[in-house]
């Protein structure tokens, strides 16, 4: 079990060091046999559906920004 000091605002302010704040942090929570096969049921499931492309309504502007980001750096690096 891993330990980690925390301070308040007070202590902080106030420029107190201490570790009288530290406080347990609680380990990674296991899955049980049945949670375990249930979770793998949803992912075998989840594989096996099939998905479409996300739509992208501002492509058109996305690439227009890149375009012009590019042209600009050309410019930058070759002036004439």
């Amino acid at each position: 079990m891993a330990l980690f000091v925390h301070k308040t605002n007070k202590e902080v302010k106030k420029g107190k060091e201490g570790n009288k704040m530290a406080r347990p942090i609680a380990s990674t929570p296991k899955l049980g046999a049945k949670a375990t096969k249930q979770f793998l049921m949803k992912v075998k499931k989840g594989l096996q559906t099939p998905t479409g492309p996300i739509p992208t309504p501002k492509i058109d502007a996305a690439i227009e920004m890149v375009m012009k980001d590019a042209r600009r750096d050309r410019q930058d690096r070759n002036p004439e």
